[in-house]
């Protein structure tokens, strides 16, 4: 992509440090057009420069899969689990 003249940032994210209650970590990745990025963010970035997006953060739920203590698999879920097993 940067060979065709996109500036590139990525960034792994948990949904957790948003405030959504599921341990759930995705690649993000952003796009735009280097002809863009001067409007966009006001200065030029050069091609594998990172960290240049302004990725969201809510201080709130900074580092929450070690911050706050998470339950562990419901009785329901071992269960279900017992009896798929069962059929295999």
């Amino acid at each position: 992509m940067e060979a065709k003249g996109y500036r590139l940032d990525l960034k792994i994210i948990n949904a957790l440090e948003l405030g959504v209650p599921q341990d759930r970590e995705r690649l993000i990745m952003i796009g735009i057009n280097s002809n863009y990025i001067a409007r966009c963010l006001g200065r030029g970035i050069s091609a594998g420069e990172r960290n240049w997006f302004p990725w969201p953060v809510n201080n709130k739920y900074k580092d929450a899969k070690t911050k706050y203590s998470w339950p562990g698999m419901c009785r329901e879920w071992r269960f279900s689990r017992k009896a798929f097993k069962a059929f295999l």
